[in-house]
C-alpha cells in the first residue's frame, strides 16, 4: 500500500480524528490485531463472535499508528495513537479502498460467477504476470472485508489488479463492484450456488451481472457463450461484450481437450491462430475457464506464447479437483465447496479420469439451498446413480435425499453408504483402499471433508 496520512484516511472515511500526537503516516491496513505490524492502521470491525474495539490497545502495543472505530473507547483504554471515529467501520474500510483505487493508475480485472472464480483468478493473474506487475486477491478473500484489503495491497507500480468478487446475498456484488470499478469484468457462469438465499437462479443472474453495470464504458465484459443467464443479461454491460467458447461468435474457443493423469492438455484457438496448453487440473470446466485468461491476454496485447506460458505456470488452489496418488490409485480432491453444477462436473471428471480402475465417489451435502435443498440433492443422487460407479458414499444432513435419487435410477443399494458422520465414511473408505481405484471427494465446506482427504493421504 502507498503510505497515507491519518488525515487523508479520515477524509476518505468521513471520520473524525480523536487524540494522538502529530500526523502519523500509515503503511498498511489491518483488521486482525494478531497480525498487526509497525505502521498499520487497525480497523476495529465487529463480527458475530468478536469485537475489534476490544483489541485496539493490543494493536497499538504491537505498532499500530492509528485505529478506526465506530464507538467510544472505554475509559480504561487510554491511547497515544490517533483514533478515527466513523459511523461504521466496515463501510469505512470499503470507502477507504474505493478512494484508494481511484488514485492509482492500475487497470482492474474483476471476476465473479457461481463456480470457478478462484481458479480463474489464478489463471488470469498468472498470464498477466508474464509481462505486467500484477496484484490479485489473496486466496479467496472475495467478500466485503477481504476485497477492500486486497485492493489496498496495490501501489503506484501496480499495472493490473485481479480481484475475485463473491456473494451470498443480494446487493453484495454491486457493493464490491463499486469499489473496484473494473476495466474488465468476467462472469464464469451463473448457476444454483446460494439459491436458498436468492430464491431463484434468475435472481442469482441479476446479482452476478450487477458487476457488468460497473465496467468502464471503454472497458470489456467477457462472458461464456454457452451460459444461458450470461447471454440473457449481457445487455446490462456498460462496456463492450466479448464472448468466449464458441467458434462462430467468440474471441477464442477450445478446439480439443485431452485428459491425462497429470492434468489437461487443450487447444485454444482464435481466428487466425491456435496453440496448445497444459493445465495442472483435471477439470474440463477449468479448461473452459482458461479461455477467460486467454481473452484477457489478447486484450492486453500478449502473444499466444506468453498466454500459454502464463497458463502453464498457474498454481491451482488445493481442494479444487487436485489429484493425489494413493495406495493403489488416485484421489481427486474437490473438497473445497460444492453446488449442483460443480458436483456434476466433478463426477464427470471422475468417470473420464484415464486410470483403469474402480470409480468411487464421496459426495457431501450442499449448503445454502433453502427450500430447493431436497430437490437438488435428489437430482445429484439421480445423476450419480446413473454413472458407472463401484461405490457411492453420501455424507451430511441431506444424505437421505441423495440416496432416494440413487434408488430411483436402480443403482444397487448394497454399494451405497449414507451417513451424517464423516468418521463413518472414512471407516468405510479404509475398507476400500486395497482396491485399484479412483476416488472423488466432493462436498461443501461446512462438512470439512478436507479432513478425510488429509487422513487418506497420510495412510
Amino acid at each position: 500500500m502507498e503510505q497515507l496520512s491519518v488525515e487523508q484516511i479520515a477524509e476518505w472515511t468521513q471520520g473524525r480524528i480523536i487524540g494522538g500526537k502529530g500526523s502519523a503516516m500509515v503503511g498498511s491496513i489491518s483488521t486482525d490485531s494478531r497480525t498487526v505490524k509497525e505502521g498499520d492502521c487497525f480497523v476495529a470491525l465487529k463480527g458475530e463472535k468478536y469485537d475489534g474495539l476490544d483489541y485496539v490497545a493490543s494493536a497499538a502495543q504491537k505498532g499500530a499508528v492509528a485505529a478506526i472505530v465506530d464507538r467510544e473507547l472505554p475509559l480504561s483504554m487510554p491511547l497515544s495513537i490517533p483514533v478515527i471515529r466513523v459511523n461504521n467501520t466496515l463501510e469505512a474500510l470499503q470507502q477507504l479502498a474505493f478512494f484508494y483505487r481511484k488514485k492509482l493508475p492500475a487497470k482492474i480485472v474483476a471476476i465473479t460467477g457461481s463456480n470457478g472464480k478462484t481458479s480463474t483468478k489464478e489463471m488470469i493473474s498468472s498470464v498477466l504476470r508474464v509481462k505486467y506487475k500484477t496484484v490479485s486477491t489473496s486466496g479467496n478473500l472475495n467478500n466485503q472485508i477481504g476485497l477492500p484489503l486486497s485492493v489496498l495491497q496495490m501501489d503506484h507500480t501496480t499495472e493490473y489488479g485481479v480481484f475475485e468478487l463473491g456473494t451470498n446475498h443480494r446487493g453484495e456484488i454491486a457493493s464490491l463492484s463499486r469499489i473496484v470499478a473494473p476495466d474488465i469484468a468476467i462472469i464464469t457462469n451463473i448457476g444454483s450456488a446460494h439459491v436458498g438465499n436468492f430464491g431463484s437462479v434468475e435472481a442469482i443472474g441479476w446479482e452476478k451481472t450487477d458487476l457488468l453495470t460497473f465496467v468502464s464504458p471503454k472497458g470489456f465484459s467477457i462472458l461464456m457463450e454457452d451460459d444461458e443467464w450470461s447471454k440473457r443479461l449481457s445487455v446490462r454491460s456498460a462496456g463492450q461484450v466479448i464472448w468466449v467458447g464458441n467458434q462462430e461468435n467468440s474471441l477464442c474457443w477450445l478446439d480439443q481437450i485431452w485428459l491425462t493423469l497429470k492434468g489437461i492438455r487443450c487447444g485454444i484457438s482464435r481466428h487466425g491462430e491456435s496453440f496448445e496448453v497444459s493445465l495442472a487440473t483435471v477439470s474440463r470446466e477449468m479448461a473452459k475457464n482458461a479461455l477467460f485468461a486467454a481473452a484477457v491476454g489478447f486484450l492486453v496485447s500478449l502473444s499466444s506464447e506468453e498466454i500459454a506460458f502464463g497458463l502453464e505456470k498457474t498454481v491451482f488452489p488445493l481442494g479444487r479437483l487436485t489429484v493425489h496418488p494413493i495406495r493403489m490409485g488416485y484421489l481427486i480432491d474437490d473438497s473445497y465447496n460444492a453446488n449442483l453444477q460443480s458436483a456434476m462436473s466433478a463426477l464427470r471428471t471422475l468417470i473420464e479420469f484415464p486410470f483403469e480402475s474402480e470409480k468411487i465417489a464421496v459426495l457431501g451435502s450442499m449448503g445454502e439451498l433453502g427450500e430447493h435443498a431436497k430437490a437438488l440433492h435428489y437430482k445429484l443422487g439421480r445423476f450419480a446413480g446413473s454413472l458407472p460407479l463401484s461405490f457411492i458414499i453420501f455424507i451430511g444432513p441431506h444424505w437421505e435425499d441423495m440416496v432416494e435419487g440413487v434408488k430411483d435410477v436402480g443403482f444397487p443399494l448394497n454399494a451405497v453408504l449414507g451417513t451424517e458422520d464423516p468418521q463413518a465414511a472414512y471407516s468405510q473408505l479404509q475398507k476400500l483402499l486395497n482396491r485399484k481405484l479412483t476416488l472423488l471427494i466432493k462436498g461443501s465446506r461446512f462438512l470439512k471433508l478436507d479432513r478425510i482427504v488429509e487422513k487418506l493421504l497420510s495412510v
